[in-house]
């Protein structure tokens, strides 16, 4: 019982009503609580409880958190009954009527009959799992549009690398060329006019070189 949340009751936007039958009563594991004789409610989404003397009074379990259902026909005395096995209940959960329980099952309890008719379409809305259909498509488009942020940051940051790394080299060549230059014009100053060929063969070296050299960059 400790699953069970308060609940104003009003159906969700992407809910749907399914079924709902009168006179029924909650048991907490095999114990009866004060919930009784009230307006069970079965929607795509949830299983409500509501009183019919305190519209106020409602309370709610989440369908995805039922396991499975067991069907209890009636007996000498005894009012036909839905077994509800419910997994651990999440710390998101909002206050209930229970704090803790020992039990991880609810009884149905039909005194007026509808028990066959309410445990199909339970069984049907539990194997349908409408509340899964409003969910995927905006965590997959979510998904989907952080990956492409992501691959688009990355290229970005390479393209910007690139320019960087292409902007230092040009700068460094650029460098080169300056201080060969001047190197140049302090050897002429020292060497005489006749050895001016070994410095025409000297610059026709380097242009080779940087020629060679952007190829391999290519």
């Amino acid at each position: 019982m400790d699953r069970f949340y308060w609940s104003d009751s009003p159906l969700k936007s992407d809910e749907s009503l399914v079924f709902q039958q009168t006179g029924v009563r909650l048991y907490d594991g095999d114990k009866k609580t004060k919930f009784d004789r009230g307006l069970l409610i079965l929607t795509t989404h949830r299983l409500l409880w509501r009183d019919p003397k305190d519209q106020t009074c409602t309370v709610a379990l989440d369908l995805p958190l039922v396991v499975f259902l067991e069907e209890k026909p009636s007996g000498f005395a005894k009012s036909a009954k839905i077994s509800v096995y419910m997994s651990v209940a999440p710390s998101s959960k909002p206050p209930g009527p229970v704090t803790s329980s020992v039990y991880n099952f609810v009884l149905l309890s039909f005194r007026e009959a509808g028990e066959t008719q309410f445990f199909r379409s339970f069984q049907e809305a539990l194997t349908q799992k409408r509340w899964l259909q409003s969910s995927i498509p905006v965590q997959v488009a979510a998904q989907s549009s952080i990956q492409n942020r992501q691959i688009r940051t990355g290229i970005t940051g390479i393209e910007r690398k690139m320019q960087a790394k292409n902007k230092q080299m040009e700068q460094n060549i650029s460098e080169a060329f300056e201080d060969l230059s001047k190197l140049i014009d302090k050897v002429s100053n020292i060497f005489p006019t006749p050895k001016g060929d070994f410095f025409q063969k000297l610059c026709e070296k380097n242009r080779i070189f940087c020629n060679c050299f952007f190829s391999c960059m290519l």
